[in-house]
């Protein structure tokens, strides 16, 4: 399988390569990746300004904001094959210290915790992964376009815990926060923050892009003019800093109005120097009961907070931060040059690169064709929309595609073709269908196949321009087996 590995503390040493498929251990789950969040870490990483390989290896494979599906699952695990999630990134220091021993290894003392992708172990960069079924996070199944914002998420649900720990310490009942940056982890505050009801004002350096307009679709303010502007109508009761811009961090700290909380998620590069009204700050720190917390990383119960935030969230919003979707055959792109138009960039492992699907390559893609089907018989789930223009077709034929949607692709397994029907169309458009048909056997085995989850769960990928010709080959009639609610 291939997997995006780096020499540790090399600069330009990110490659794309080929490397066994991982063997689950005792109690870990086999995962399909789907896709792979890349974030500054990942960015330091391939400078050779941070990372550490596993022992024993000159090279770690990166990647620690996952989204997979699983293949295959131990039973007693609570988990699925076909079930979405999400892979924990830190694990707990072997001594452990303190805070390691009672599950808050994102708070590890000692510094002798690991974490997937960055430090000592592997990470999610590989087309499949195995995970301790402790540290895996199942996700509602609606968020398979978006549930690779969990490990960013997860982040938020921390520092948002932390803000009001650090409140909690004499009454807190916050109206308003300002966060200072605009990229995923201060945008995904805001998020939060609009969620708590607050009154949420936003400050970035750009007015391009889709910055502006994902906040206010928050029914957040969005500033442009600096950190004076942005407070000049009324201070703050808490400040999350997501840009860890030295300046703009000390700035922050006498942002907040009287017992204020600043939060602290940017990591500064060392060696950046400013000059700062130490005296000033202090004052203004003690006089006002002021607090400081940085925060940074997350533990199981901030994931599974952030799977809930997630799962009530607003899908096309959350879609809106993913600017672009690499395949991971292009992944040098994923890591160059972002502009005004970049929230998140996001390395897309689960589809086919089109350009090798026409030319009938999909096995260099790592996927196969099913040769002597045991079944003719295919499974479509589908929402309304889709099921009525089959009827209107006379039940002989499937719709084209939209421009977003180039592959039609039904499923060799019925029960799949229900859990997708059932989690996933049912709650985004009220009701989900599944369909049955027919297919001439010879011409469906000409078409690659992508595994979703175990062995028996696998979906028939057709290019649209090549469905009409795929409809002509249905026998029978298209049939509505199932409706799910």
């Amino acid at each position: 399988m291939r997997a995006l590995t780096v020499e540790a503390g090399r600069q330009g040493s990110l490659a794309l390569e080929e490397i066994e498929e991982p063997v689950p251990g005792e109690g870990d789950l086999l995962v399909d990746a789907i896709a792979l969040g890349v974030c500054g870490t990942d960015r330091d990483l391939t400078e050779g300004e941070y990372g550490w390989a596993p022992s024993g290896s000159k090279r770690l494979v990166i990647g620690h904001e996952s989204l997979g599906r699983v293949r295959t699952a131990p039973e007693g695990s609570g988990f699925a094959p076909g079930d979405l999630v999400v892979g924990v990134v830190r694990r707990p220091d072997p001594v452990p210290c303190g805070a390691c021993a009672r599950g808050l290894f994102d708070n590890c003392r000692n510094g002798d915790y690991t974490e997937r992708g960055i430090k000592e172990i592997d990470g999610f960069g590989s087309e499949a992964w195995t995970i301790e079924a402790d540290y895996a996070v199942k996700l509602d199944p609606a968020l398979s376009e978006v549930g690779v914002l969990m490990e960013p998420m997860s982040v938020l649900a921390k520092a948002w815990e932390q803000i009001d720990r650090v409140g909690g310490r004499s009454w807190f009942e916050p109206k308003t926060v300002l966060v200072l940056g605009a990229g995923p982890i201060g945008l995904l505050a805001a998020l939060v923050g609009a969620q708590r009801g607050l009154e949420v004002h936003v400050l970035d350096r750009t007015d391009e892009g889709p910055k502006p307009e994902l906040v206010r679709a928050l029914g957040a303010t969005y500033h442009t003019d600096g950190l004076a502007a942005a407070i000049e109508k009324g201070e703050p009761d808490i400040v999350i800093e997501a840009t860890g811009a030295p300046a703009l961090v000390f700035d922050a700290m006498a942002a907040t109005g009287a017992y204020g909380v600043t939060c602290l998620t940017g990591v500064t590069p060392t060696g950046r120097k400013v000059e700062v009204d130490a005296g000033g700050l202090n004052r203004e720190l003690v006089l006002e009961n002021d607090v400081v917390v940085g925060s940074v990383n997350a533990n199981l119960t901030h994931f599974t907070k952030a799977a809930e935030i997630l799962a009530a969230s607003d899908r096309d919003w959350l879609q809106g931060l993913i600017t672009r979707r690499i395949p991971l055959e292009d992944y040098e792109q994923a890591f160059g040059h972002t502009g005004p138009e970049d929230v998140k960039i996001v390395i897309d492992f689960a589809s086919l690169d089109l350009r090798l699907l026409k030319r009938g390559c999909a096995p260099a893609c790592g996927r196969g064709r099913v040769r002597g089907m045991s079944t003719t018989t295919l499974w479509r789930p589908c929402g309304p929309a889709e099921l009525a223009l089959v009827r209107e077709s006379g039940w002989t034929a499937w719709p084209p595609r939209l421009p977003e949607q180039p592959i039609f692709y039904p499923v060799l397994n019925e029960d799949y073709a229900i859990r997708i029907a059932r989690d996933w169309n049912a709650p985004r458009a009220g009701v989900g269908y599944v369909t049955r048909f027919d297919v001439d056997r010879a011409f469906a085995e000409r078409y690659p196949v992508q595994r979703v989850g175990g062995d028996t769960i696998l979906e028939l990928w057709v290019p649209a321009e090549e469905l009409d010709e795929f409809n002509r080959h249905i026998v029978g009639r298209i049939e509505a087996v199932g409706e799910y609610r």
